[in-house]
């Protein structure tokens, strides 16, 4: 019989990714790094003829688009003057209140729509907060290579370098028609890329982002391209105090509300118009978007290499989920009044952490990734495959880390870090510590071992799908005979691997449901009600069958989730009996007997979490709709949505109510605050209802999630980990 592992002990993984060559060159040694370029040329690449035509076309399209514009308001402008002026003249009847509704209706509904088209013209965007910027004096070996990049590739040298924390680059003009007209170029590095990228892959970032430079009047093409497709956005999507007062208007009741409906109806059709106007030229224009992103590509490739290309690619998704990880880190711990001191050294911490499975995956993903025909950009697997045809050896090659090309980079991403918080997320530091970054990764680390204790004890399924029937104090028992409960359970563990990879998929295909047939089925079928008969429920049931069918294949495969849920309670209460009776406690664990309450407590509930999990999941592609301001043709869906999801949010709400009686033993939390807390969502006044419900059924199920599955990484120390635990 094998031995258990001590209380205390960590299992651990092999390190999910290589850590970085470590550095040759004294950091900022621009004469040590330029010496990597073997020579100043690359092939030419000239643009072809389809190219120029399209970018000719798109040109001529997107001027017209704001010409058609004007007219449509020179016109609606014509039609209110000319009912002013002739109205009263055309209406024979002289009743007071018929001349007051015929006159004045189509008076107030043409100036409504008048103002909404007006409006975007007057206003002007609210302009961004100033960057960090980086001199040539401060950092003169970037400067020296942005200037190398651009004279190899024929792009003109940014006038400004600025920097921050997100994962990306990007090449653009400064601030102001000026800038524009005189061709004051800015690049912007994201610090990530700095940390967590090589300097060959952040060499080759940047002669893509020179590859735009180097586009010249496609640059300024696509400049005008993205500025009238998101004026046209906001004209389309805006709204203010003006939609506010038409509303109103139409809720006023009696003759009133005619004229304000009637000014609704105007302004909607005017919108409508210019929604027609904006997909035109998003749909024109997306074609020339994705060449120019290829053009840069070949940029890239020709400096560095093609291989060298796809593994950016890759490099730069990964820090794109490291830093998804960091943000939702950073938002814990700031409930707990701690922030991290440097958030780009975080994310590429997060990147080089992240699990090779995880890595795997993602990288599957991509392969399976396509082009939309409206996309403005290539997906990742065509732009790698164009990359390869172009099989270019490249002139830049280097295994040293990007950091070196910062002589302070420290200096720099604290700066960088700094003002992310203050000017662009407005806090105030005063009342927040600003930790070591290995603080936080500590927590982190500590909390990602627990989920993996949790997930090989699990069979890798969602702990709230496991019925545990836990008793309120765990049998008494010694190391002996936890460890013989353990082997058992892993041994049924592995015994019921296929039926629980067959219920994780039937699971996900449940997940999978289109928000339509959410819509349609989940209100009636969670909550037992009739459906409406209605002709739009009628003209759907076949997606509320397969809806049904679905879940009735989870629910057969249920019988094995039954026994492992067994099992694993009688391990896991002879787990925490060895545990109590320690006196040494794994780092970072909770207290066993407060952690024990607290845990039957959570599984108690989990019933509720999965249900939670797969409303937010189905029902997040809405909440990204009234996100982007596109919910107005979407009303009764939201409406119906909005009940759906409250009912839930409801049950949630009377389910963490007992939970203000356990302490919160998670270290983002602040000191004082209840599992409560932790698992509630704080209710936001002005955000839309539906936003509300959905936020407080996630967070539930996210939270439920993460506390179950720590407080059983807890206690499983004592028992051995599966070899390979399911996908």
């Amino acid at each position: 019989m094998p031995s258990a592992r001590p209380l205390g002990f960590a299992p651990t993984n092999p390190p999910a990714e290589a850590a970085a060559s470590p550095a040759t060159i004294q950091p900022g040694d621009a004469e040590a790094i330029l010496r990597h370029f073997r020579t100043d040329t690359v092939p030419k690449h000239p643009l072809g003829l389809t190219y120029r035509m399209a970018m000719a076309a798109v040109a001529l399209t997107m001027l017209l688009l704001p010409a058609i514009y004007l007219l449509l308001v020179g016109a609606a402008t014509w039609c209110v003057y000319w009912w002013a002026t002739h109205g009263l003249i055309i209406i024979p009847v002289r009743n007071i209140k018929v001349i007051l509704l015929a006159y004045c209706g189509p008076l107030f509904a043409g100036v409504a729509l008048l103002v909404a088209l007006v409006k975007p013209l007057l206003s002007r965007p609210k302009r961004g907060p100033e960057p960090v910027l980086i001199t040539r004096e401060d950092e003169p070996a970037v400067w020296a290579l942005v200037e190398r990049i651009c004279r190899i590739l024929g792009a003109p040298v940014p006038r400004t370098i600025a920097v921050d924390c997100e994962v990306n680059a990007s090449a653009g003009f400064e601030p102001g028609l000026l800038a524009f007209v005189f061709g004051r170029l800015r690049l912007t590095i994201g610090l990530p890329l700095v940390t967590g990228m090589s300097l060959q892959q952040l060499t080759g970032v940047l002669a893509h982002e020179f590859g735009h430079f180097a586009q010249g009047g496609g640059m300024r093409l696509s400049n005008i391209i993205r500025r009238v497709s998101a004026w046209f956005a906001r004209v389309v999507y805006e709204r203010d105090s003006w939609d506010e007062f038409v509303q109103g208007t139409a809720n006023q009741g009696g003759w009133i509300s005619l004229i304000g409906y009637l000014a609704q109806a105007f302004v909607w059709l005017g919108r409508r118009i210019l929604w027609c106007m904006m997909w035109t030229g998003h749909v024109i224009s997306s074609y020339l978007l994705r060449q120019m992103e290829f053009d840069a590509d070949s940029c890239e490739a020709r400096l560095c290499g093609s291989a060298a290309f796809a593994k950016t690619h890759d490099r730069i998704v990964h820090l794109s989920v490291g830093a998804n990880q960091t943000w939702n880190l950073v938002g814990e711990h700031f409930q707990a009044g701690r922030l991290p001191r440097d958030i780009p050294a975080l994310i590429a911490s997060a990147a080089r952490r992240l699990p090779a499975e995880i890595r795997a995956r993602i990288d599957e993903a991509g392969e399976k990734e396509e082009t939309g025909l409206f996309d403005t950009h290539p997906s990742g697997k065509a732009r790698k495959a164009a990359a390869a045809r172009l099989d270019a050896p490249g002139i830049f090659q280097t295994d040293e880390p990007a950091t070196v090309l910062f002589q302070n980079l420290a200096a720099v991403t604290h700066t960088a870090t700094r003002h992310h918080y203050t000017v662009l997320a407005g806090v105030q530091l005063q009342r927040i510590a600003l930790v070591d970054n290995r603080e936080i990764e500590g927590h982190d680390e500590v909390r990602q071992e627990r989920h993996r204790r949790a997930a090989t004890f699990l069979g890798s399924l969602p702990p709230s799908a496991i019925p545990l029937d836990l008793p309120e104090t765990p049998p008494s028992a010694d190391l002996a005979s936890a460890t013989a409960a353990a082997e058992s359970h892993a041994a049924c563990v592995a015994r019921l691997r296929p039926d629980l990879e067959a219920w994780a998929e039937a699971q996900a295909s449940v997940e999978r449901q289109s928000v339509a047939e959410l819509l349609l089925a989940a209100r009636f079928v969670d909550t037992g009600r009739q459906v409406p008969d209605t002709a739009h429920v009628h003209g759907h049931a076949s997606a509320l069958d397969e809806l049904k069918a679905r879940r009735e294949r989870r629910d057969a495969l249920g019988p094995p989730l039954q026994e492992l849920g067994r099992s694993a309670s009688a391990a896991l209460g002879l787990a925490a009996s060895v545990s109590m009776q320690s006196p040494q406690r794994p780092v970072g664990a909770a207290d066993p007997q407060a952690g024990w309450s607290l845990l039957r407590a959570l599984a108690a509930h989990s019933p509720l979490a999965l249900r939670a999990r797969e409303m937010a999941i189905r029902m997040h592609p809405l909440l990204q709709q009234i996100a982007t301001h596109q919910q107005h043709d979407m009303t009764h869906a939201i409406h119906v949505a909005t009940l759906a999801v409250r009912g839930l949010a409801e049950e949630v709400g009377k389910a963490v109510l007992p939970f203000s009686t356990h302490p919160c033993p998670f270290p983002e939390m602040p000191a004082g605050a209840t599992m409560k807390d932790y698992l509630q969502h704080e209710h936001d006044s002005a955000a839309h209802p539906l936003v509300n419900a959905l936020q407080c059924v996630a967070r539930f199920a996210d939270r439920h999630e993460d506390a179950l599955a720590r407080l059983l990484g807890d206690f499983v120390v004592v028992v051995p980990t599966a070899s390979a635990p399911p996908r």
